[in-house]
């Protein structure tokens, strides 16, 4: 398991993760922790199942805009691992559980 699984989060903070690039985990107080990601399908995933992360949220969304990717495709990858995938909408707000 990666150490930032494990990262003490106090009240009123939010823990940080860089993976380099487009690749981001955040953890909060009570635990959870949400990956941020460049859509490379394996890359993700890998990191997904790496860290035991609940939820994923792609980052790129240049790729999913121009149709080199679709975001379907992306959950669909993430959700082998177990963890939720989550699509926020282009320049949306998104309350995550």
């Amino acid at each position: 398991m990666h150490p930032f699984a494990a990262l003490p989060v106090p009240d009123g903070k939010v823990g940080v993760h860089w993976f380099g690039q487009n690749s981001w985990a955040f953890r909060s107080p009570g635990g959870q922790i949400v990956m941020v990601g460049f859509p490379f399908f394996d890359g993700c995933a890998r990191i997904v199942k790496r860290i035991g992360l609940q939820m994923a949220v792609p980052a790129h969304y240049q790729c999913f805009v121009k149709r080199t990717y679709a975001p379907e495709d992306w959950a669909k990858s993430i959700e082998t691992t177990g963890a939720a995938a989550r699509i926020i909408g282009y320049n949306s707000t998104a309350l995550l559980p």
